[in-house]
């Protein structure tokens, strides 16, 4: 009796780790095609308008997302100029800024074992909280 319980524990926990490792395969599968949609999107609309690309969902809505016109505030602060970086997208240095801490923090805890690309729990509210407060920012003020 002991053993068929055991073993169905150790089967369940097998099934589990299965689904768990094809959802992963999923969800990398998933991110490379989005990457080499985007990637494809971005050299389209190069060829196509020989500048900046635009944003897809931009393209796709007609509506502008949290980080419209942050490649031309960027290049305005490059540039020098602070007053046209903040009018073109307030919210493109702190989501810079996030997405750079973000980025070392991956890269420091792939560094340690158990080498996992592991973000702490905190990262999902302050990203969500930064992208909702300028997506409606650019909802209200967006020149339309």
């Amino acid at each position: 009796m002991l053993d068929s319980v055991r073993r169905r524990f150790d089967e369940g926990e097998s099934k589990g780790y299965v689904m768990k490792a094809r959802a992963n395969a999923m969800l990398r599968w998933l991110a490379y095609i989005s990457l080499a949609g985007y990637l494809g999107w971005n050299v389209w609309e190069i060829a196509i308008g020989g500048q900046i690309p635009r944003s897809i969902f931009f393209a796709a809505t007609g509506m502008p997302c949290a980080t419209t016109g942050g490649t031309r505030s960027m290049l305005a602060l490059l540039h020098g100029d602070l007053g046209l970086a903040l009018r073109f997208n307030p919210f493109a240095l702190p989501i810079t800024a996030l997405t750079a801490t973000t980025t070392v923090h991956v890269v420091v805890c792939r560094q340690r074992p158990p080498h996992q690309f592991r973000l702490p729990n905190f990262y999902l509210p302050v990203w969500l909280t930064l992208l909702g407060i300028a997506w409606a920012y650019q909802l209200m003020f967006y020149p339309w």
